[in-house]
Order: C-alpha cells, then structure tokens, then sequence
C-alpha cells in the first residue's frame, strides 16, 4: 500500500480497494494503471508522449518502497535516468 505521506504529497486520495481510485488531483488512465501494476511488483512499460505525466508512474512506486523498506529487509534501490537532452529538444 502507498503511504499516507506519499499520496497527500501527490495530492492523492485513498478511496476504495485500489489507492488511485479516487484522487484530488486526477490521473489519466495510463498513469492509474501503470503505478497500480508496478505497486504489484509486475514489470511495468508506459509509452506515451511528452507530458502525460510518465514520471508518476514509476515515482510513486519506487518513494513507496524507499519508505516502507523494512530494516530487517535486503535494501532495495533504484537508478532513475532521464534523456534530458531529447527532453530539451523536444520542449521547443
């Protein structure tokens, strides 16, 4: 499950049996359904275009984990790149 912290940082609301029903802010459907399958530990493939919000959907999976990781638990980490060139390019 998402933290509490996590979802009103995002301005998300918990509502129903999935986190990412009900939100303050909405999610377009691709970004509901990628964080909800990343939150199931499936790999996860979001292709869309620029500024849809693809950044969400692997962001919020990977705080959950940092926050909730356990001590007793193998650490787990993420490496987060992202194409700033091609992003500089394209936001002209």
């Amino acid at each position: 499950t998402i933290p509490t912290i996590l979802l009103d940082a995002f301005g998300i609301e918990r509502d129903g049996p999935s986190p990412i029903i009900s939100m303050k802010r909405k999610l377009y459907s691709h970004q509901a359904a990628a964080i909800d399958s990343a939150m199931q530990d499936k790999h996860t493939l979001v292709c869309t275009g620029t500024g849809s919000g693809k950044s969400l959907c692997f962001l919020l999976p990977v705080l959950t984990a940092a926050y909730t990781q356990n001590n007793n638990e193998t650490a787990s980490s993420s490496l987060i790149l992202f194409p700033t060139k091609a992003l500089a390019q394209d936001q002209y």
